[in-house]
């Protein structure tokens, strides 16, 4: 006979209450990273674009077309939704935290596009200037 007293204790494992300093540490930055590429779009895109043209190089294309457009901003909504659904949705400890491991490694995947974009795009312009 199982007590009502047993059922608690057997969803208090999948709390998020159990999730550590380091889990809620990765967290936060799979959000700002994140955010960062939500507002890439907004903020940073524009400014590159602004400085080929005033360059006169020509529009980015292949990897270097990531920066333009939604690219960005969907790259950075995915691992936003990840830890969304790992922090709100029941389920045990440890897919929450292979969820949140999957968030951060699409950001870090993520920040090294972004970057490696940015800086092709800063050589292809600086190499236009005759």
């Amino acid at each position: 006979m199982l007590s009502p007293a047993v059922t608690p204790a057997a969803n208090e494992s999948s709390s998020v209450g159990q999730l550590t300093v380091l889990d809620w540490i990765g967290a936060f930055l799979v959000g700002v990273s994140g955010l960062f590429g939500l507002a890439f779009p907004f903020f940073v895109s524009p400014v590159f674009r602004r400085l080929t043209d005033s360059l006169g190089a020509a529009p980015p294309t292949g990897i270097l077309g990531l920066l333009q457009g939604w690219i960005p901003a969907l790259s950075g909504l995915l691992p936003l939704a990840m830890v969304a659904y790992a922090l709100i949705a029941p389920q045990s400890l440890a897919r929450r935290r292979v969820l949140l491991l999957l968030a951060f490694a699409l950001t870090v995947a993520e920040s090294v596009v972004l970057l490696v974009s940015t800086y092709a795009t800063l050589f292809r312009a600086m190499g236009t200037v005759q």
